[in-house]
């Protein structure tokens, strides 16, 4: 966007000369020209606005937005690009129209097979049974009227006649169901969830799909599953401490696992440093709780190969990068619902295939091997990508809300670089007065954590990203946490 405002902002080519070029082209035009002048039309708007606020209105004042080489190189491309596509739209409407008597029969023809399709179609739905998505009742106790929206119409599909007296029968049954769950307090607060929301869900039910496919059945039938308690998260993913086995730590445990890290010899070549580590005795911490110590920060110097990290770069580009969102709430389903901020402005996606890929494989297991810790506390692999300017602002990998859950809460961050950045992009612990500079294939490790109660969260490894200010920061997170995350996350039990 920032070569298109400069290109506006340089030239005067605003939003009137993208629409002039648009309004050149015939109305048949439309089908060929639509998507790409539609584009630069929205793009010069947004630039030409933005140039204006950043243009003094003053008269006595001469400062004008400051364009880099990189702005106007990109705006002088910009304008060819478009002349271009002009010139082609030009040559096309002549064709066209050189086109349009022959082809004027070919549409007609064309048309009237569409509309004969259309109606034999529509003859076929005849058999649809549709099904209110409204369903009312007079309140037994009150004797007041009401009513609930319960989702789109269910239709029985064509070709299943035979199976509408079953039908008409499970809607009786679901829309008594929805006034039980409406007269339940607990379950009453999920029921703005609880709504069919495609038009087959019951026939889908009657066909045992709310066993043979749980997870979104009940994310989007739920009430032809009767299944609304399982929005609740408590009732879909109960916690029992009891029923859990021990945890990925111990009291004590986390010393062990840094200090062996800095001592094997077969740790060695991957140059472990301990730029942090704790300082007082177990005496001391117990004889004044108050007292903060040192937290392990390790950084390894020479963790992934480049075949390693161009692979995992290759792998985030297929699954697609989002921009990072940050903070919210948590519903009662057990869901987090979060927010773009403006403290985190980079770009993520998250690696499930990291875990099936060979090389991604060996990533893992690596990771698994030195912390010692089994795969299944693994969440997939986050993968992030900084460009200029873009940061996150300081924040914590332990979140409390994990705690009584069944994956637990992190409990150890094993950060991984993709990329050299040429300035700026740093990992920073403000507490501890650390910053680590992206280096191609090195990791930073941090537990997030006690080591004297691995179900409390250590606030000295706060940390942020600092902004980048030249160059592009490739990085990945392996979060680790206390419990199996694997399998509770297909049950939807670990967001």
């Amino acid at each position: 966007f920032q070569w298109k405002r400069a290109y506006v902002c340089a030239t005067g080519y605003s939003r009137r000369n993208v629409t002039m070029s648009f309004f050149r082209s015939k109305i048949v035009l439309l089908v060929v020209a639509a998507a790409a002048v539609a584009g630069d039309f929205f793009a010069a708007v947004v630039a030409e606005e933005s140039c204006a606020s950043s243009t003094s209105t003053d008269p006595n004042q001469t400062d004008q937005p400051q364009l880099d080489q990189r702005d106007l190189e990109a705006a002088a491309a910009f304008d060819t690009r478009l002349r271009e596509r002009n010139s082609h739209v030009l040559h096309q409407e002549e064709e066209i129209e050189s086109e349009e008597t022959n082809g004027t029969k070919e549409a007609v023809d064309e048309n009237e097979t569409i509309a004969e399709e259309t109606v034999a179609a529509d003859a076929k739905e005849v058999n649809r049974k549709p099904r209110n998505d409204w369903i009312t009742r007079t309140n037994p106790h009150t004797g007041e009227h009401e009513e609930i929206q319960v989702g789109v119409e269910q239709i029985l599909l064509p070709n299943y006649e035979a199976l509408e007296a079953e039908f008409h029968e499970a809607l009786d049954d679901v829309d008594a169901y929805i006034w039980e769950v409406y007269d339940d307090p607990e379950l009453s607060t999920v029921l703005n969830r609880c709504k069919d929301r495609d038009d087959d869900c019951l026939f889908r039910a009657m066909q045992g799909e709310c066993d043979t496919d749980r997870n979104y059945m009940w994310e989007n039938c739920a009430p032809s599953c009767k299944a609304c308690d399982m929005l609740l998260y408590e009732r879909r993913c109960p916690y029992d401490p009891d029923s859990i086995p021990s945890g990925a730590l111990q009291p004590g445990d986390l010393n062990r696992m840094f200090a062996r890290i800095i001592e094997d010899p077969e740790y060695r070549k991957y140059e472990p440093v301990a730029w942090s580590q704790p300082t007082m005795t177990a005496a001391q911490r117990a004889a004044d709780p108050d007292l903060y110590d040192s937290p392990w920060v390790v950084s390894l110097e020479n963790f992934l190969s480049d075949e390693e990290v161009e692979r995992l770069l290759e792998l985030a580009e297929e699954d697609g990068y989002e921009e990072s969102d940050d903070g919210g709430e948590y519903l009662e389903d057990g869901t987090f619902v979060t927010y773009l901020i403006p403290g985190r402005t980079s770009f993520n996606s998250w690696c499930r295939e990291c875990f099936t890929d060979p090389l991604g494989q060996d990533v893992v297991a690596r990771i698994e091997e030195m912390t010692q810790i089994d795969r299944h506390h693994f969440e997939h692999l986050q993968m992030l990508r900084y460009e200029y300017s873009q940061h996150y602002h300081v924040h914590h990998d332990f979140d409390t809300y994990d705690v009584p859950r069944q994956p637990g809460p992190r409990v150890i961050t094993f950060f991984l670089y993709l990329s050299d950045v040429e300035e700026g992009g740093g990992t920073n612990f403000p507490r501890l007065d650390l910053t680590f500079t992206p280096k191609k294939g090195s990791a930073v490790i941090w537990p997030n954590v006690l080591d004297e109660d691995p179900m409390e969260w250590d606030e000295m490894t706060e940390h942020q990203a600092l902004p980048v200010i030249k160059g592009t920061k490739y990085a990945a997170n392996a979060w680790i946490h206390m419990h199996d995350w694997q399998r509770p996350n297909e049950k939807n039990c670990a967001e």
